[in-house]
């Protein structure tokens, strides 16, 4: 005879709210200053499955900055092409892919300081995901 166990009404768990963090640290450099804060804020909003920063390693003032919050567990994205937006395109890209492979990532928290993301905000809004926005007046 074959048992069965169904789980009790208490036992169903509740999944989880994930967020991501995707910040190009050449827009945002004060990130470094706040990096601390900034994950304590994304864990307020939910697990924290990812932690992207976004450099250019031809950049020494990146190059530190990466090392820093490397320390701090990011995931730091060397993108060395020197071509305009570069890095934009790859965190961009990044996200989507995210985004597309785990439903349960539903908060963004972007940090920019330009408007080349406006349409991926639009496309994760659409999507019924929450964006926080930090930016950094140049």
């Amino acid at each position: 005879m074959t048992s069965y166990h169904l789980p009790s009404k208490k036992q169903v768990s509740q999944k989880k709210d994930y967020t991501g963090i995707f910040c190009d640290i050449q827009n945002v450099p004060s990130i470094i200053k706040f990096a601390s804060l900034v994950l304590q804020f994304a864990e307020s909003n939910g697990t924290v499955s990812c932690k992207n920063i976004y450099y250019n390693s031809q950049r020494q003032d990146q190059v530190a900055s990466s090392n820093k919050l490397k320390e701090l567990g990011f995931r730091c994205v060397n993108v060395p092409d020197t071509s305009k937006n570069s890095a934009d395109k790859r965190l961009k890209d990044d996200c989507y892919e995210a985004v597309a492979f785990n439903s349960s990532l539903k908060n963004i928290i972007l940090f920019s300081g330009d408007k080349d993301f406006a349409v991926l905000i639009s496309i994760l809004k659409a999507m019924g995901k929450k964006v926080i926005v930090f930016a950094q007046p140049r």
